[in-house]
C-alpha cells in the first residue's frame, strides 16, 4: 500500500439505549465483537478551533495512522459529551476528551485531547497496545514506514518503466522493448515482496483470541 493511500479506517457509533449506560458498558458496547483495543474519536465539529486543529493533526501523523490498524477506530457524535448521552460516561467533566484510548477489557483507559495540551504521545498508543499485542509496536512502524518508502519508490519505478515500454514497443525498438519488459518484471517481483512483507509487519500478535471470542 502506498504512503498516499494511508487512511484510519472508522466505524461509526449509535445507541438505540435511551438508557444511562456505565464506562464498563460503553467500552463493551464500542467495541463490540472486534478482538482488538479500542480507539475512539468524538467529533469536534463547533469545539475550540485550536483543539479541532490539534485533533486533525494528530489523526494525520503517520505513526497514529499505522498505528490505528491495531485499533477498532469508532467515532461517536460531539453529543456524546451531553450528560443525557449513553456514552457519556467516557466523555465527562468541563473538557471532555476528543479521544480515547483503551485495551479490550477496558483497562489502561486513556483519554486525551480535551484541551490543547492534552496532546496524545506515543508511548501511551504503545502502552494501551502492549496489553492485547505480543510484538513491539514501535519496531513494527518503523519498519513499516521504511517498508512504504520502498514500495512507493518501487510503484515509481514501475511507473516510469511502464511509460518507457509504451514509448519502445510505439516505435517498435524491439532490443529495448525486450531489456525494459525484463526489468519491469523484476520490479513487479520486487513489488510482490514488498507487499508479503508490508502483510507480515501488521500482525503484532494478537493476545488471547480464542478467550475473547468465548
Amino acid at each position: 500500500m502506498a504512503k498516499s493511500r494511508l487512511q484510519i479506517a472508522w466505524d461509526t457509533a449509535r445507541s438505540s439505549d435511551e438508557k444511562q449506560l456505565s464506562e464498563a458498558e460503553v467500552v463493551e458496547h464500542l467495541r463490540g465483537d472486534d478482538k482488538r483495543p479500542l480507539l475512539v474519536l468524538r467529533d469536534c465539529g463547533g469545539c475550540d478551533k485550536k483543539v479541532d486543529d490539534l485533533v486533525n493533526r494528530t489523526l494525520a501523523n503517520e505513526q497514529v495512522i499505522l498505528a490505528s490498524q491495531w485499533f477498532h477506530c469508532v467515532r461517536v457524535s460531539k453529543e456524546a459529551a451531553d450528560p443525557r448521552h449513553p456514552f457519556h460516561a467516557l466523555f465527562e467533566g468541563t473538557n471532555p476528551p476528543h479521544i480515547i484510548m483503551t485495551s479490550w477489557s477496558g483497562s489502561k483507559l486513556t483519554p486525551r485531547l480535551a484541551t490543547t495540551a492534552d496532546k496524545v504521545f506515543w508511548k501511551e498508543i504503545v502502552r494501551v497496545l502492549r496489553v492485547d499485542y505480543r510484538k513491539n509496536p514501535t519496531k513494527h512502524v518503523r519498519d513499516l514506514q521504511r517498508a512504504l518508502d520502498k514500495f512507493d519508490m518501487l510503484q515509481a519505478k514501475r511507473d516510469e518503466l511502464t511509460r518507457q515500454l509504451a514509448a519502445a514497443t510505439e516505435k517498435k525498438k524491439a532490443a529495448r522493448q525486450k531489456r525494459l519488459e525484463k526489468k519491469l518484471a523484476e520490479v513487479e517481483q520486487d513489488l510482490a515482496k514488498a507487499a508479503e512483507r508490508e502483510t507480515k509487519l501488521k500482525d503484532l500478535g494478537l493476545r488471547n483470541v480464542a478467550k475473547k471470542i468465548e
